[in-house]
């Protein structure tokens, strides 16, 4: 009895597989969640632009953090060697 259950199951699930391979099956599939996902990007698409526009501005206030920096850096740089020039003198 145990084995009649399992072949039956190994059966229906070779089946369900065998027709969900069909290209008939897949095409069907398609149709039907291609409007689901469509109306699934129309609603992420605000966010992702959101998502572009704060990575890009994340990436200018590094930049120009990094800019700062340099000219800070050059800034100290010139006041050490007028410093140390002064102490030899």
């Amino acid at each position: 009895m145990n084995d009649l259950k399992e072949n039956l199951k190994k059966t229906v699930l070779s089946e369900c597989i065998n027709l969900l391979k069909s290209n008939e099956v897949k095409d069907k599939i398609k149709d039907l969640l291609n409007p689901i996902i469509s109306i699934i990007l129309n609603e992420i698409y605000p966010y992702i632009y959101l998502s572009i526009i704060f990575v890009a501005l994340g990436f200018l206030l590094i930049l120009v953090t990094m800019v700062l920096l340099m000219r800070i850096y050059k800034i100290i740089n010139r006041v050490n060697r007028i410093i140390k020039k002064n102490d030899k003198q």
